[in-house]
């Protein structure tokens, strides 16, 4: 495939930039050094990229080194600098002045460039980290663009490159397509009845508290009372003026518990509306076993499931009625119409 193939009329070009040694580098360091960059710019062009390398030309008759590195610069497509801690030296101006002027010269045509337009300078400049550098040789200012680290030179390893190169993101973003028209929400009238369902159950449980409270201020009032006056007070006449101020006691704890039980009866009767909170087939059947003197095992054994799958029902079942305890569950429920109501006579 050409890149005329893939839209280019032109193959991208690219320069590679880089040191040929650093001052502490053995001779061998530097060889094996210049010969990994050689091998980078070569796949380069292997892949169809129009790379320019100096070693491509020292042994041309006509290469002026003054100028071949700052005219790729600001000609080619791409400067791709394959960093390494003398490239990082010269680019940060901490390099011996009798070394390097190639690579200077290089660095400072990029700096102009990136004083004179930052976004074409990003989009041209791109770090890239061959075998034998590390991500430390990259110089701090240039630390915020897009860097390719390449632990081998394979057309595989090379993949993000290339593809930046060649403009053929991995996962090119899909075409805009209409905006969808959604109905309003929040608004309505459902929404509405919830808010005022949820207000009216915080206010309920706020009334159920304060009725709790008083319920307790009486008992306690109530226990502070000989047992003699209160007997008198339930089955008596109230002669005495203790004995009528513990029937009062007595009426208004009356009247307070039949508010509690009222508001109980109207929250079961939400529960049973809602079906969220409505018991399960398997819950039913764990309830029904619940009025009778059989243990969590032997409900289990007639359901014929483990004893902890009978005692999650009953959880859950003491969860949706509300109830402190199996006596209270089975209360609850035959309130609420899901057990039948044991005959008085």
């Amino acid at each position: 495939m050409s890149g005329r193939d893939l839209g280019f009329d032109e193959p991208p070009s690219a320069l590679v930039s880089y040191s040929h040694r650093d001052r502490g580098w053995t001779r061998r360091q530097a060889e094996v050094w210049r010969a990994t960059v050689l091998g980078f710019a070569t796949l380069l062009c292997e892949m169809g990229i129009d790379a320019e390398l100096d070693q491509f030309h020292e042994h041309d008759l006509d290469v002026d080194w003054n100028r071949f590195g700052v005219d790729a610069v600001q000609n080619l497509d791409f400067v791709l600098l394959a960093v390494s801690s003398a490239y990082r030296e010269r680019w940060e101006g901490r390099n011996n002045p009798t070394e390097g002027a190639g690579t200077v010269r290089e660095v400072d045509e990029l700096l102009g460039q990136f004083n004179e337009d930052q976004s074409r300078f990003r989009k041209r400049v791109k770090v890239v980290v061959l075998p034998g550098a590390t991500v430390d040789d990259i110089p701090v200012q240039l630390r915020g663009l897009n860097r390719f680290q390449l632990d081998e030179l394979t057309e595989e390893a090379m993949e993000n490159l290339y593809r930046t190169l060649t403009g053929q993101p991995a996962a090119p973003k899909p075409k805009l397509g209409p905006l969808r028209p959604m109905p309003p929400r929040g608004i309505g009238a459902d929404h509405a009845q919830a808010v005022h369902a949820a207000d009216e159950d915080a206010t309920e449980s706020r009334q159920d508290l304060d009725l709790q409270i008083d319920l307790a201020r009486i008992n306690a009032n109530l226990f502070t009372m000989p047992p003699e006056v209160r007997r008198e007070a339930e089955f008596g006449e109230p002669i005495r003026p203790v004995v009528r101020a513990a029937r009062e006691l007595l009426a208004e704890r009356d009247a307070i518990l039949r508010q509690l039980a009222t508001s109980r009866a109207m929250h079961l009767g939400r529960l049973q509306a809602d079906s969220d909170t409505q018991l399960t087939e398997r819950e039913m059947a764990v309830l029904r076993f619940m009025p009778t003197m059989l243990s969590n095992r032997e409900i289990a054994e007639e359901l014929l499931v483990s004893v902890n799958t009978v005692k999650t029902h009953i959880r859950q079942i003491y969860t949706k009625l509300g109830a402190q305890d199996r006596r209270d569950a089975v209360r609850l429920a035959r309130r609420a119409g899901l057990l039948p109501v044991p005959d008085e006579g």
